[in-house]
């Protein structure tokens, strides 16, 4: 095997494992709230109950773990709020973030049903979306007397039976002076009390593809299953990107590939790029047709009889690479998971839920353009889970 398409390949793998490991890791999702959610006067005396004398707790953003619109809470759930804290009064405003929490109640005639996650970070000015600084000790957050200031708290959950129905979610903070504030984030009461989140970038996608070689040097089929990453990003409409694992096997009917079963296991990776044409349905049921291209690289390893494998002889290995394109359709926004939390997606565009390619592939052994080369038809179908 010549050394260059070995380097070929180390450079495909890095960029898949890079690509593919970046779409798994654990991120931050901003979700604002639909509604205005504020608490005015705030920490004044009973004897100077005033908004002039008081100070506003606003929730401008709820920050909740990328994997939860996805999956529900499967695992332990991270919950995050950013605050706009504005005092007028003439002293400073102290909230202990220590003693905030996040209730989640199901019915009012059952309290026992609710629960409560715990903080596990706070802080002033904007709050971080990469790593939470974990501490034993939480900060208390203080506002200066006639100042506004940002601030964070983080809480995290746990997995809870019946975590798909939705449930009145309530954030309660303590001030310095003992009062008890309690701000709505969601209620299934208020219809009009959502938290609308970005639509998603990335998902997994797993398919199957099938390949009719027809040329002279290669006449056969190639079934084949693949695992990949598929994305979306805008440039004179929503492009579809893909990269994936490929595997399967091919029989040829009639070639040159040496193998005394005419038979090949198949091992690759892929990746496509896809062209909006055309788009109808809106952005609640999107479907769309695209012009997609892209290529591939992979290791047909010969499969050997028995007599071969007891005789210890070396399987003879082929690299082959590929070309291909020609039209996809796809349907359907990936649903969102069922959770307690009121979640709705931006009116944009959504990654598909079905899609399905029908072009021609053009496929080279063992160097690009150059040596034996075959064509044929290619049909693949993938679905989001």
């Amino acid at each position: 095997m010549r050394r260059d398409n070995l380097t070929l390949r180390l450079a495909w793998a890095t960029v898949l494992a890079g690509v593919l490991s970046s779409g798994c890791a654990s991120a931050w999702l901003p979700a604002a709230p639909t509604e205005s959610i504020q608490v005015p006067s705030v920490g004044a005396s009973s004897s100077a109950l005033s908004p002039e004398r008081g100070a506003t707790i606003t929730v401008e953003t709820i920050w909740v773990g990328d994997d939860i619109p996805a999956t529900g809470i499967s695992d332990d759930p991270w919950i995050g709020v950013s605050l706009r804290i504005e005092n007028r009064q003439d002293k400073p405003y102290r909230i202990e973030a220590s003693g905030s929490s996040l209730w989640l109640a199901l019915d009012p005639n059952h309290p026992s049903d609710t629960l409560s996650f715990s903080p596990i970070a706070a802080g002033m000015g904007d709050a971080p979306r990469d790593e939470v600084p974990i501490s034993a000790t939480i900060p208390s957050i203080v506002v200066d007397a006639g100042a506004s200031a940002r601030a964070w708290i983080y809480f995290l959950g746990y997995p809870f039976p019946e975590s798909e129905i939705p449930r009145r979610v309530t954030l309660r903070v303590r001030d310095g002076d003992g009062h008890v504030v309690q701000l709505p984030l969601a209620d299934p009461t208020r219809g009009k009390l959502r938290w609308r989140i970005p639509a998603r970038r990335s998902q997994t996608m797993i398919g199957f593809q099938s390949t009719q070689f027809s040329g002279a040097q290669f006449r056969g089929v190639a079934p084949t299953t693949m695992v990949s990453r598929v994305g979306r990003f805008d440039l004179f409409g929503t492009w579809l990107w893909d990269v994936g694992l490929v595997s399967g096997f091919a029989i040829q009917q009639q070639g040159v590939l040496p193998s005394s079963t005419s038979a090949f296991s198949i091992l690759g990776v892929s990746a496509h790029l896809t062209a909006p044409v055309m788009a109808w349905g809106g952005w609640r049921n999107p479907r769309r047709v695209g012009l997609y291209f892209g290529g591939g690289e992979a290791a047909w390893i010969a499969v050997q009889t028995v007599a071969e494998m007891n005789a210890g002889r070396a399987p003879i290995s082929t690299a082959v690479n590929s070309l291909d394109g020609g039209l996809e359709f796809s349907f359907g926004p990936t649903p969102l998971a069922p959770t307690p939390f009121p979640f709705v997606p931006e009116p944009q565009l959504a990654l598909p839920r079905l899609s399905f390619r029908i072009g021609y592939t053009q496929s080279w052994f063992k160097d690009w353009f150059s040596g034996s080369a075959t064509g044929g038809l290619v049909t693949t179908a993938r679905f989001a889970f």
